[in-house]
């Protein structure tokens, strides 16, 4: 019977993989749809340790994170009304928020105005936000990516 810490290390070992053959799915459908010559965000390995050993990104100069974890989905028909996010409030009173993609890309479209018309900020300055793990870190980390 393994130790627990060896079961922990087995899981992050397994959901590393999965995590980077999604990315990597990700990237690849990325560079088809512009015409990319596809590169491994992470070459691949066989294990965890040696995945963190060799991390390196190789991202295309117009990858737009925004666009592939939000926009995408919130401009398809078939996909906008699908839920982005459920924000758990833990306030003891179960609230529990849902988001739709349309509707996570429409309240940091109007996050992305209102610091553009109120605050002046420019695309290309450089912005620092920090909030507690709050529903509306996720559209500001949106924002952030989709400038």
């Amino acid at each position: 019977m393994l130790s627990k810490s060896k079961q922990v290390h087995q899981r992050c070992s397994t959901l590393a993989k999965q995590q980077l053959a999604w990315q990597n799915k990700s990237l690849q459908q990325h560079c088809k749809r512009y015409n990319h010559q596809f590169q491994r965000i992470v070459p691949e390995h066989p294990t965890y340790e040696q995945v963190v050993s060799n991390f390196k990104w190789n991202i295309p100069q117009n990858f737009n994170m925004g666009v592939e974890i939000c926009d995408k989905h919130a401009n398809n028909k078939a996909t906008r009304e699908n839920v982005a996010l459920i924000y758990d409030a833990n306030d003891g009173k179960g609230t529990v928020q849902k988001f739709t993609f349309e509707q996570y890309k429409n309240v940091s479209n109007r996050l992305a105005n209102a610091m553009t018309h109120r605050l002046g900020i420019k695309k290309g300055n450089h912005v620092a936000i920090l909030l507690a793990q709050v529903r509306n870190t996720f559209f500001c980390l949106h924002l952030t990516t989709n400038s």
